[in-house]
């Protein structure tokens, strides 16, 4: 394959880790932008080859142990009805040609333009800052791009140094429990939206989701992007890493809050995340490892965590606009890990808050999910609307 700029990097332990999934399953990332008006796929394709230039990880193909620039944009697919449901959002990246990252514009009155990445070459903030270069170049705007190779290794963040140091207890419930003939490959993504914003987001939704569980202690997840740490780095690769806490059942969030922000800088957490030595293991003997945990998790009913949580934070709608298209809103639709727990994904627009659940398809569980949903908002008291 061509390259623009000769841009590669290492892949990253994590990054070893999500290529390890079944092939069948998705590891995919989906930031999903609504609003109203019209967006030309012509147009989509032009704004999304030059953003892509800018932000070449939104090009990776795998060679060996490491990504290199295909220099071949991603590809741009037109299609009707809800992102949800929709079989193109559940498909694997990388695909069968070696790509990692695509598009796919939901046409119509209220169409939907969402940015795909495969979690092996892009975290959630990768993929935000991605999605608002296309549109920077539908507005006629220079990309502001994210050049950098760095990964965790070059910047030698001291969390990061905790990775595969945590234990590997499994003994917590699903709090949604698992239906019978529970498969990976079909997943359930429920979203609720909320009015207004709220501080302590992430602190609120892990109170309310360890005092819905009825355990006096339970672990809870975050996920922690380290660029603020970094701000140099412009890079949209896998910079954030998942940490946990153990909470206990009526802690205030302010409590909780504070608990994660001393752990973070005391660097108490735990981190739940491969090391290095993952990078040994050939990807067959990985997926097998891999197929081996999500068996035992879903016979077991036994998880590492109750749930995660992972707010995004800002994703303003007029960071999405252009001549002849309004957003109005941006939300996050996560597939499921093997062997992992339900996962909250937050975002927060103009006076909203969008939250979005994934969890196992199965008789009743759309019920079940949506009432967990209808909780968690009721937990978060609103501090501003409009």
């Amino acid at each position: 394959m061509r390259t623009d700029n000769g841009f590669s990097r290492p892949i990253d332990p994590i990054e070893w880790w999500f290529l390890g999934f079944p092939r069948k399953v998705s590891a995919a990332l989906n930031l999903c932008v609504e609003g109203t008006g019209h967006i030309g796929p012509g147009e989509l394709r032009r704004a999304v080859a030059v953003a892509s230039r800018a932000c070449p990880g939104a090009r990776l193909v795998r060679r060996g142990r490491t990504w290199v620039d295909s220099g071949v944009a991603p590809a741009v697919t037109v299609t009707h009805g809800l992102p949800a449901d929709a079989p193109e959002l559940r498909t694997s990246l990388p695909g069968r040609a070696g790509r990692t990252c695509e598009v796919v514009l939901f046409a119509g009155p209220q169409p939907t333009v969402v940015f795909r990445a495969g979690h092996a070459v892009m975290d959630a903030r990768g993929l935000l800052w991605w999605a608002r270069d296309v549109f920077r170049v539908l507005r006629g705007e220079e990309p502001a791009g994210a050049p950098s190779p760095a990964t965790f290794e070059d910047l030698d963040d001291p969390l990061h140094r905790q990775a595969g140091e945590a234990g590997s207890d499994t003994g917590m419930p699903a709090l949604l429990g698992i239906p019978p003939g529970a498969d990976l490959r079909r997943q359930l993504w429920r979203r609720c939206t909320i009015e207004g914003t709220v501080p302590a987001l992430e602190a609120r939704l892990a109170a309310a989701l360890v005092e819905l569980s009825g355990h006096p202690v339970a672990p809870v997840g975050f996920v922690v992007d380290v660029r603020p740490g970094h701000p140099e780095i412009r890079s949209t690769g896998n910079l954030s890493l998942a940490v946990s806490l153990d909470l206990r059942a009526g802690d205030s969030w302010p409590e909780v809050d504070r608990q994660l922000a001393d752990a973070l800088a005391d660097r108490t957490c735990r981190v739940d995340a491969p090391g290095a030595e993952i990078l040994k293991a050939p990807l067959p003997l990985l997926r097998h490892i891999v197929r081996r945990v999500d068996r035992s998790a879903r016979r077991d009913d036994r998880h590492s965590l109750l749930a995660e949580v992972y707010h995004l934070g800002p994703v303003r709608p007029g960071w999405f606009h252009t001549d002849g298209f309004t957003a109005a809103a941006g939300y996050v639709l996560c597939p499921m890990e093997p062997g992992a727990a339900l996962s909250v994904v937050a975002t927060e627009g103009d006076g909203r808050t969008d939250l979005t659940l994934s969890w196992w398809d199965g008789p009743g569980m759309a019920e079940r999910v949506d009432a967990l949903l209808d909780r968690l908002g009721a937990a978060l008291v609103p501090q501003e609307t409009g």
